[in-house]
């Protein structure tokens, strides 16, 4: 300590304490190198630059601890938080879409049918997919390592979940066709709780809704027929390319499964 106050010059080799470099610890043969022995102060800027950039390193790295807690579900509402990582952030394009009219009809509306089951289920069937560590290790939650397959991790694009959840609360209004739904669980434990998947799903949607807020503007337009103003929802909307997220989810299809009764060392 001593040493490296006289290195910053803040203690003068004069001072009660110092001791004189003797002969062995001179340098030999370079002039320049024993000039500076003899004035130990000459470090003082470089050891200051060395501490400014390793301060430097520990706010850096502080501060993307904090940023990546602040973004954790445990921390709350983060104003002007910055958007999480996704391995699909730089693939999925945005475009401008009309939402249909209210009065409008597609394969997903009216009485349910075959054709209509298999149009809801193909919205969510990409299901489960993997992807590389080096994705898995900028996740802000961590995720479970593929067993047989370590270098490769189970994810799922939340949009998928919610959609299982609409077509699920679909089908629980449709008893008639669907039966009654089977969906209260008990979760064994000693706290142990029943899970109703139909409650979990609608709030699961209102939280989805919430979160990404559509803020397009819907209108009031006069119709000259009806001699009234009507509300329209047939309005531009900045959208999420669906297509790029299906060939993502596709490309990325986890084709070998997740044994859930295994566990593997993974990265956090």
């Amino acid at each position: 300590m001593e040493r490296l106050l006289i290195y910053l010059g803040l203690v003068n080799r004069a001072d009660e304490g110092y001791r004189k470099f003797n002969e062995a610890d001179q340098y030999t043969g370079d002039s320049s190198r024993e000039e500076f022995v003899k004035d130990p102060r000459t470090m003082a800027p470089w050891i200051m630059f060395l501490l400014f950039a390793l301060n430097m390193v520990f706010f850096l790295f502080n501060y993307s601890q904090l940023q990546a807690l602040s973004s954790c579900g445990t921390a709350g509402n983060v104003i002007g938080a910055a958007t999480l990582y996704s391995p699909v952030n730089n693939v999925v394009r945005n475009e401008v879409r009309v939402f249909s009219h209210a009065l409008s009809r597609s394969k997903f509306h009216g009485p349910p049918t075959n054709e209509t089951d298999e149009a809801w289920e193909a919205l969510y069937e990409g299901g489960i997919s993997s992807i590389h560590v080096s994705q898995a290790v900028l996740l802000p939650n961590w995720t479970e390592a593929i067993p047989g397959n370590e270098s490769y991790y189970a994810v799922a694009l939340d949009v998928f979940h919610q959609l299982h959840c609409l077509n699920l609360i679909r089908k629980a209004l449709l008893p008639e066709r669907y039966g009654p739904p089977d969906n209260v669980i008990t979760v064994p434990g000693e706290n142990s709780v029943q899970f109703d998947h139909v409650d979990h799903c609608i709030n699961s949607v209102r939280e989805s809704l919430m979160c990404n807020a559509d803020v397009a503007v819907n209108v009031w337009q006069w119709d000259d027929k009806k001699k009234r103003t009507k509300p329209r929802v047939d309005v531009l909307h900045t959208c999420k390319n669906w297509g790029d997220i299906l060939d993502w989810a596709t490309e990325h299809t986890m084709i070998s499964g997740l044994d859930t009764s295994l566990h593997v060392d993974h990265v956090h």
